[in-house]
Protein backbone atom coordinates (compact mmCIF):
# COMPACT_ATOMS: atom_id res chain seq x y z
CA UNK A 1 0.00 0.00 0.00
CA UNK A 2 0.89 4.08 -0.36
CA UNK A 3 2.42 5.61 2.35
CA UNK A 4 1.52 9.92 2.81
CA UNK A 5 4.12 11.58 4.50
CA UNK A 6 3.46 14.98 5.82
CA UNK A 7 5.44 17.95 7.05
CA UNK A 8 5.60 20.13 10.32
CA UNK A 9 3.31 22.88 9.64
CA UNK A 10 1.71 25.95 11.07
CA UNK A 11 0.74 29.35 11.05
CA UNK A 12 3.52 32.44 11.39
CA UNK A 13 2.09 33.88 14.48
CA UNK A 14 2.41 30.33 15.88
CA UNK A 15 5.42 29.41 15.06
CA UNK A 16 7.15 32.83 16.48
CA UNK A 17 5.09 32.07 19.66
CA UNK A 18 6.30 28.41 19.84
CA UNK A 19 9.32 28.98 18.41
CA UNK A 20 10.78 25.31 18.61
CA UNK A 21 13.80 23.55 17.41
CA UNK A 22 13.26 21.62 14.19
CA UNK A 23 15.52 18.31 14.29
CA UNK A 24 17.96 18.18 11.80
CA UNK A 25 16.29 18.01 8.05
CA UNK A 26 13.41 18.72 9.59
CA UNK A 27 10.51 20.86 7.32
CA UNK A 28 8.95 23.43 9.32
CA UNK A 29 6.17 24.62 6.71
CA UNK A 30 4.32 28.38 7.06
CA UNK A 31 0.52 27.43 5.85
CA UNK A 32 -0.20 31.10 5.54
CA UNK A 33 2.88 32.52 3.61
CA UNK A 34 3.86 29.33 1.13
CA UNK A 35 7.64 29.94 3.08
CA UNK A 36 9.50 27.17 5.15
CA UNK A 37 12.78 26.28 6.96
CA UNK A 38 14.60 23.42 7.41
CA UNK A 39 15.82 22.35 10.70
CA UNK A 40 19.39 22.35 11.91
CA UNK A 41 18.63 20.57 15.48
CA UNK A 42 20.04 23.71 17.48
CA UNK A 43 18.43 26.76 16.47
CA UNK A 44 14.85 27.90 17.20
CA UNK A 45 12.91 28.55 14.39
CA UNK A 46 13.17 31.78 14.71
CA UNK A 47 16.98 32.16 14.63
CA UNK A 48 16.48 29.94 10.34
CA UNK A 49 16.42 31.22 7.26
CA UNK A 50 13.56 30.43 5.10
CA UNK A 51 14.94 28.01 2.05
CA UNK A 52 14.39 29.46 -1.17
CA UNK A 53 12.38 27.11 -3.83
CA UNK A 54 13.25 28.33 -7.39
CA UNK A 55 11.69 32.00 -8.57
CA UNK A 56 9.47 34.02 -7.04
CA UNK A 57 6.43 34.87 -9.48
CA UNK A 58 5.08 38.06 -9.86
CA UNK A 59 2.92 39.62 -7.40
CA UNK A 60 -0.72 39.24 -7.89
CA UNK A 61 -2.75 42.28 -8.04
CA UNK A 62 -4.38 43.44 -4.75
CA UNK A 63 -7.63 42.13 -3.62
CA UNK A 64 -10.09 44.35 -2.73
CA UNK A 65 -10.16 45.74 1.16
CA UNK A 66 -12.50 43.69 3.16
CA UNK A 67 -14.98 45.97 5.66
CA UNK A 68 -13.99 46.89 9.16
CA UNK A 69 -15.19 44.63 11.44
CA UNK A 70 -17.17 45.33 14.44
CA UNK A 71 -14.93 46.44 17.13
CA UNK A 72 -14.61 44.28 20.63
CA UNK A 73 -15.85 45.08 24.04
CA UNK A 74 -13.48 47.22 26.05
CA UNK A 75 -11.78 45.09 28.87
CA UNK A 76 -12.54 45.72 32.26
CA UNK A 77 -9.14 48.17 33.26
CA UNK A 78 -6.69 45.95 36.06
CA UNK A 79 -6.25 47.26 39.48
CA UNK A 80 -3.81 50.16 39.76
CA UNK A 81 -0.60 48.61 41.06
CA UNK A 82 1.06 49.78 44.90
CA UNK A 83 3.03 52.76 44.73
CA UNK A 84 7.06 52.12 44.47
CA UNK A 85 9.24 53.33 47.59
CA UNK A 86 9.66 56.64 47.29
CA UNK A 87 13.37 57.62 46.31
CA UNK A 88 15.89 59.78 48.23
CA UNK A 89 15.12 63.50 48.60
CA UNK A 90 17.82 65.87 46.67
CA UNK A 91 19.28 68.62 47.31
CA UNK A 92 17.39 72.00 48.42
CA UNK A 93 17.91 74.59 45.67
CA UNK A 94 18.83 78.18 45.96
CA UNK A 95 16.32 80.45 48.35
CA UNK A 96 13.85 82.64 46.32
CA UNK A 97 13.59 86.27 46.10
CA UNK A 98 11.70 87.56 49.33
CA UNK A 99 8.50 88.86 47.90
CA UNK A 100 7.10 92.69 49.17
CA UNK A 101 5.88 93.29 52.75
CA UNK A 102 2.35 92.61 53.22
CA UNK A 103 0.22 95.01 54.96
CA UNK A 104 0.77 95.91 58.48
CA UNK A 105 -1.99 94.28 60.70
CA UNK A 106 -4.49 96.32 62.91
CA UNK A 107 -2.52 97.40 66.01
CA UNK A 108 -3.66 96.01 69.11
CA UNK A 109 -5.47 97.34 72.12
CA UNK A 110 -2.91 99.71 74.42
CA UNK A 111 -1.89 97.67 77.67
CA UNK A 112 -2.62 99.51 81.25
CA UNK A 113 -0.73 102.21 82.57
CA UNK A 114 2.06 101.64 84.74
CA UNK A 115 2.10 102.71 88.60
CA UNK A 116 2.75 106.69 88.72
CA UNK A 117 5.95 106.72 90.76
CA UNK A 118 6.32 108.63 94.25
CA UNK A 119 6.47 112.83 93.49
CA UNK A 120 10.34 113.81 94.27
CA UNK A 121 10.83 116.58 97.01
CA UNK A 122 10.54 119.95 95.56
CA UNK A 123 13.66 122.36 97.11
CA UNK A 124 11.41 124.93 97.89
CA UNK A 125 7.34 125.81 98.70
CA UNK A 126 5.29 127.91 96.63
CA UNK A 127 2.01 130.09 96.53
CA UNK A 128 0.97 131.16 93.24
CA UNK A 129 -2.36 132.86 92.50
CA UNK A 130 -4.32 135.30 90.16
CA UNK A 131 -5.07 138.94 92.39
CA UNK A 132 -8.33 141.42 91.25
CA UNK A 133 -9.13 144.35 93.61
CA UNK A 134 -11.90 146.92 93.40
CA UNK A 135 -12.49 150.43 94.90
CA UNK A 136 -11.63 150.28 98.24
CA UNK A 137 -12.39 146.39 99.04
CA UNK A 138 -9.44 143.75 100.13
CA UNK A 139 -8.12 142.13 97.46
CA UNK A 140 -9.79 138.72 96.04
CA UNK A 141 -7.55 136.13 95.27
CA UNK A 142 -7.85 132.98 92.40
CA UNK A 143 -5.05 130.06 93.70
CA UNK A 144 -3.22 128.02 90.97
CA UNK A 145 -1.09 126.34 93.70
CA UNK A 146 -0.10 126.55 97.08
CA UNK A 147 2.00 123.87 99.09
CA UNK A 148 2.62 126.29 101.67
CA UNK A 149 0.36 123.92 104.14
CA UNK A 150 -1.89 126.84 104.54
CA UNK A 151 -3.28 130.34 103.46
CA UNK A 152 -1.73 133.54 103.60
CA UNK A 153 -3.88 136.29 104.10
CA UNK A 154 -4.54 139.64 101.40
CA UNK A 155 -5.51 142.81 102.93
CA UNK A 156 -5.90 146.23 101.77
CA UNK A 157 -3.48 148.92 104.09
CA UNK A 158 -4.13 152.09 102.17
CA UNK A 159 -4.72 153.32 99.02
CA UNK A 160 -3.09 151.09 96.10
CA UNK A 161 -0.75 149.45 99.08
CA UNK A 162 -2.09 146.11 99.48
CA UNK A 163 -0.09 143.09 102.27
CA UNK A 164 0.21 139.47 101.87
CA UNK A 165 1.85 137.52 104.92
CA UNK A 166 3.77 134.56 104.87
CA UNK A 167 5.74 132.29 107.33
CA UNK A 168 9.31 131.07 107.30
CA UNK A 169 12.20 130.05 109.77
CA UNK A 170 14.30 132.08 107.10
CA UNK A 171 14.67 134.71 104.69
CA UNK A 172 15.00 133.11 101.94
CA UNK A 173 12.68 134.26 99.24
CA UNK A 174 11.69 134.81 95.68
CA UNK A 175 9.12 136.53 94.69
CA UNK A 176 7.43 138.62 91.45
CA UNK A 177 4.26 140.12 89.89
CA UNK A 178 3.22 140.39 86.68
CA UNK A 179 2.39 143.70 85.33
CA UNK A 180 -0.39 142.47 82.39
CA UNK A 181 -1.69 146.22 81.49
CA UNK A 182 0.91 148.36 80.22
CA UNK A 183 -0.81 151.57 81.76
CA UNK A 184 -0.56 150.14 85.21
CA UNK A 185 2.84 150.41 87.17
CA UNK A 186 2.55 147.56 89.43
CA UNK A 187 5.73 146.55 91.77
CA UNK A 188 6.16 144.37 94.70
CA UNK A 189 8.31 144.02 97.50
CA UNK A 190 9.77 142.57 100.79
CA UNK A 191 8.14 144.47 103.69
CA UNK A 192 10.58 145.83 106.57
CA UNK A 193 7.86 144.26 109.34
CA UNK A 194 8.37 141.06 109.87
CA UNK A 195 8.43 139.32 113.43
CA UNK A 196 9.31 135.70 114.82
CA UNK A 197 8.70 134.29 111.02
CA UNK A 198 6.07 136.26 109.73
CA UNK A 199 7.21 137.98 107.04
CA UNK A 200 4.93 140.34 105.03
CA UNK A 201 5.08 141.86 101.42
CA UNK A 202 3.83 144.79 99.63
CA UNK A 203 2.17 145.34 96.36
CA UNK A 204 1.88 148.65 95.50
CA UNK A 205 -0.62 150.21 92.28
CA UNK A 206 0.56 153.40 90.58
CA UNK A 207 -0.42 155.74 88.06
CA UNK A 208 0.61 158.88 87.10
CA UNK A 209 2.99 158.39 89.84
CA UNK A 210 0.04 158.30 92.26
CA UNK A 211 -1.29 155.34 94.35
CA UNK A 212 -4.28 153.99 93.13
CA UNK A 213 -6.88 151.38 93.52
CA UNK A 214 -8.44 148.77 91.26
CA UNK A 215 -5.21 148.33 88.94
CA UNK A 216 -5.12 145.07 89.94
CA UNK A 217 -7.12 142.59 87.38
CA UNK A 218 -6.50 138.68 87.30
CA UNK A 219 -2.44 139.86 88.08
CA UNK A 220 -0.62 136.79 88.57
CA UNK A 221 1.41 136.91 92.06
CA UNK A 222 4.11 133.58 92.58
CA UNK A 223 5.89 133.67 95.61
CA UNK A 224 8.71 130.77 96.96
CA UNK A 225 10.27 129.89 99.99
CA UNK A 226 13.21 127.80 99.95
CA UNK A 227 13.66 124.89 102.61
Amino acid sequence: MAFRVQIRRDTLINWDTNDPVLLDGEFGYVTDTGEFKIGNGIDPFSSLGYSVIGITGPTGSIGETGGTGNSGPTGEIGPTGSQGVVGVTGPTGPQGDIGPTGPQGNIGPTGPQGNIGPTGTSSYKVYSALITQTSTNAPTVTILENTLGYIPSLTRSLTGIYSIGVTSSSLNFSYFINNNNTNENVIMRMSTSFNLGTYSFSIITKNSGSNTDSLLNNTPIEIRIYN
